[in-house]
């Protein structure tokens, strides 16, 4: 694993670190790193979502709303169950 320092870092966001690390029952190197890691996540997400869009373009990839759909979805199921019930009687 690589270490890393950071020199100069400002009193007042220092001080701002150490409040939410106590905040949160963390020392301030774990902290630190989980400010790293979800700085990271969002930023790996950002770039993610920027390549879906790249691909995608800016045409909607639904086409109708997700309400319609299970509607859609559950008349066809309640129309094969009343084919299945009106073949056994």
């Amino acid at each position: 694993m690589t270490s890393v320092q950071v020199r100069n870092v400002p009193d007042d966001i220092m001080d701002a670190l150490r409040a939410e690390a106590e905040e949160h029952g963390r020392s301030l190197q774990q902290h630190l790193l989980s400010v790293l890691e979800e700085h990271t996540a969002r930023t790996r997400m950002r770039n993610m979502f920027a390549e879906l869009d790249a691909v995608l373009g800016s045409e909607p990839v639904l086409t109708k709303d997700a309400a319609e759909a299970v509607r859609e979805l559950r008349d066809e199921q309640d129309t094969r169950d009343a084919d299945r019930a009106e073949r056994r009687s």
